[in-house]
C-alpha cells in the first residue's frame, strides 16, 4: 500500500501532503495539470516550513490508496475521470463537508472498499503556495462500503496518524457525519449569508434562528435512525461557533471568493431527507434557496 494519491490541491489536501512530507512518505497530488510546486507550510505555532508538491494529471501507477479532500460536488466528477486508474484493490477514501455522496460512490463502485474521514483540524490557503495551519483538532474514519482487513487498516491509520493526527477508526462513522452535518447545517449558511465571523452567532439575534435549526436537524435525524437532541445540538454548535469565533466558515469564504457553495448537500441534502420521510423543513429550506441564489449569481 505505497501509491498514495490526494485529489486536488484544497487547503485539508496540502495540510495532509505537509504531513506526508514531514515524515518523508511519498504523495502525489491528483490536478489539472503536471507540476512541482514549492508550498510554505505554516503550522498552527506559527513556524514556516518548505516542501515540494508533485502534481500529476492521472496516477502513474496502480493506485492504492485515493483520498478525496474535494467539495462534495466535485467527488462523482472526480471519480468518474479516474475511473480507468482504480482497481478493485483501490481504497476510496471521501473527505468532504456534507453528506449526499457515498450512495453515488457506492453505485460506481461497488466492490471497492470506500471510508469516509471527516476532521475538526482548519486549515487555509492565502494563495496557491501558502498553506496554514488554523486549528488543531482530532479525526475519524469509518467504513461505508465493502471490507478492509485489519492489517491494512492499521497500515492506513498508522499513515494518516503520522500525516495529521490524532486519526481514529469508528464503527458507525455515519453518527460523527450527522453530527458535522447538524453544526455545519447551521455555522455555515448563517455565517455566509450575514458575512460574519462564527464567533458573530453566539449573539441574541441569531438565538431563534439556531433553536429552530436545531430542532428539524434533530427531528430529520431521528428518522434516519441517529438519535440525538436538540439540547446536544446546540450545545455541539455553541462550542464551535466559541472555540472558532475568529474564524471564517468555509462557506462564507466560498461567498466571499464566488465559488459555488457545498449547500446542496448540507441544508439541501437535510431538506431532500426530509422530504424522503414526509417532515417539513421550512428552515433548512430557506438558508438553502437563499445560498442557491448568491451561488447562482457568482456564476
Amino acid at each position: 500500500m505505497n501509491n498514495w494519491y490526494i485529489v486536488g490541491s484544497g487547503a485539508i489536501g496540502n495540510l495532509l501532503a505537509a504531513g506526508f512530507n514531514a515524515h518523508q512518505l511519498p504523495i502525489n497530488i491528483i490536478g489539472r495539470q503536471s507540476k512541482s510546486t514549492s508550498i510554505t507550510f505554516v503550522s498552527f505555532s506559527g513556524e514556516k516550513s518548505h516542501f515540494k508538491l508533485n502534481t500529476v494529471v492521472v496516477p502513474k501507477n496502480n493506485v492504492d490508496v485515493l483520498i478525496l479532500p474535494v467539495k462534495a460536488y466535485q467527488v462523482i466528477p472526480a471519480l468518474q475521470q479516474l475511473k480507468k486508474f482504480i482497481s478493485t484493490n483501490t481504497i476510496i477514501l471521501l473527505m468532504h463537508n456534507g453528506m449526499g455522496t457515498i450512495e453515488d460512490v457506492k453505485a460506481l463502485f461497488p466492490n471497492n472498499c470506500i471510508l469516509f474521514a471527516t476532521t475538526t483540524h482548519g486549515a487555509y490557503k492565502p494563495d496557491q503556495s501558502v498553506v496554514k495551519h488554523t486549528g488543531v483538532g482530532s479525526s475519524s474514519i469509518g467504513l461505508c462500503n465493502g471490507v478492509i482487513s485489519d492489517a491494512l487498516l492499521e497500515q492506513l491509520l498508522e499513515k494518516m496518524n503520522l500525516a495529521l493526527p490524532p486519526f481514529q477508526f469508528e464503527k458507525n462513522i455515519l453518527e460523527i457525519l450527522w453530527k458535522k452535518l447538524s453544526i455545519n447545517a447551521v455555522i455555515n449558511p448563517l455565517t455566509a449569508l450575514n458575512q460574519v465571523r462564527n464567533g458573530e452567532l453566539a449573539n441574541k439575534e441569531y438565538e431563534q434562528q439556531i433553536h429552530l435549526l436545531c430542532n428539524e436537524i434533530c427531528l430529520i435525524a431521528q428518522s434516519s435512525e441517529v438519535s440525538f437532541s436538540t439540547k446536544e445540538v446546540k450545545s455541539w454548535i455553541y462550542d464551535v461557533i466559541k472555540n472558532t469565533s475568529n474564524n471564517y466558515s468555509s462557506m462564507n469564504q466560498d461567498i466571499a471568493a464566488s465559488r459555488r457553495t457545498e449547500v446542496d448537500y448540507i441544508n439541501g441534502y437535510l431538506v431532500k431527507k426530509a422530504d424522503q420521510l414526509g417532515l417539513e423543513a421550512a428552515e433548512n429550506k430557506l438558508l438553502w434557496q437563499k445560498i442557491l441564489q448568491l451561488d447562482e449569481c457568482s456564476n
